[in-house]
């Protein structure tokens, strides 16, 4: 009795710890407001000396009124609605998510607002998407990035990236990256060498380039070489049982190359001075081996009884298939 209490109490020690929006937002939280230059702003007893203005507002499920002057004259009193934070949605990538956000859910600090809200002088009223007459202060032109980990791709070949995102204009930039990757689940390889390059060009949803949703397409190139010792056979019978062949052991070379065609969507968000990119992609691999420079020489490899990663990575000659890309970036 005292034991099932015991687990009781830990589970529901773990389960408060899992209320994200709870526990990692704060009370308050910033919303920008941009319009033309005449136009001025007022949250609260707050108000803007020029057309864009940082404002300080507390977190809550009604919508927040803002008054919009033009000319130093009230033009409207209008609201814009709350959303959902983000931190409210990590309840449910953990354990015993739907717990958390039976504690978050309807709190305050589960919602949040808008980071840029844009004021439409023809349609009065705020829109999501920045209109084209409406200017920001970009100074950035490029950010020069990092990639610590992709995290996956295919499962395999994990990589270590720099590049940098470059401005077109207000809604689109051009991602350059290229890499050295690392034998990640290829064990007992040796002499690893990976080369890696690719290139994205992307669309931010909200016409601010570097910030908030984006979508985007990326062309991804790395050229793999690694020798590494196998089991094979000659015999090429179909009728026999991979074990039931002759094996003996060799040193192989692998010469692979790689290009991943993805659609991509993703989040780009700024944090003090640096910026965190989060990616995620869907596409197809294509995928070309050849073994010991010599593209028709075919062995059979012994295969585990069961599929497996390392199969996978030792099937020679053209192969295609799904990519599926996860990552996060880090820009300065």
């Amino acid at each position: 009795m005292k034991l099932t209490f015991l687990k009781i109490l830990i589970l529901t020690a773990v389960s408060s710890l899992c209320s994200c929006a709870t526990i990692f937002n704060t009370k308050h939280t910033n919303i920008t407001l941009v319009g033309d230059k005449a136009t001025r702003f007022v949250v609260a007893t707050d108000s803007s000396v020029n057309n864009i203005r940082e404002f300080l507002v507390e977190r809550n499920k009604k919508p927040l009124v803002v008054n919009v002057l033009r000319n130093d004259t009230l033009l409207k009193t209008t609201t814009i609605n709350s959303n959902i934070s983000k931190t409210f949605y990590l309840n449910f990538l953990i354990a015993y998510g739907l717990i958390g956000g039976f504690i978050d859910y309807n709190k305050p600090k589960m919602f949040s607002y808008p980071e840029y809200q844009f004021f439409d002088n023809e349609k009065l009223k705020f829109v999501y998407a920045r209109p084209d007459n409406i200017e920001l202060p970009e100074k950035n032109k490029f950010l020069l990035k990092i990639a610590p980990l992709n995290m996956v791709t295919n499962f395999t070949n994990p990589s270590m990236m720099v590049g940098a995102e470059v401005k077109n204009n207000s809604s689109f930039s051009t991602n350059f990256y290229i890499g050295y990757g690392f034998d990640g689940l290829l064990p007992n390889a040796n002499d690893y060498q990976n080369f890696r390059f690719s290139i994205e060009q992307r669309k931010y949803l909200r016409n601010i380039v570097f910030n908030g949703t984006y979508v985007g397409f990326e062309i991804d190139y790395f050229k793999t070489k690694y020798t590494k010792e196998l089991s094979y056979s000659l015999d090429n019978d179909v009728e026999k049982d991979y074990y039931e062949r002759h094996y003996e052991n060799d040193i192989f070379l692998f010469n692979k190359r790689v290009v991943n065609y993805s659609a991509k969507f993703g989040y780009q968000f700024k944090k003090g001075k640096m910026y965190f990119d989060l990616i995620s992609g869907l596409g197809i691999r294509n995928k070309k081996t050849i073994l010991n420079n010599d593209p028709n020489l075919r062995v059979r490899f012994m295969r585990s009884r069961h599929p497996n990663i390392y199969d996978y990575s030792n099937e020679i000659g053209n192969i295609s298939g799904v990519n599926f890309t996860m990552g996060v970036r880090i820009g300065f």
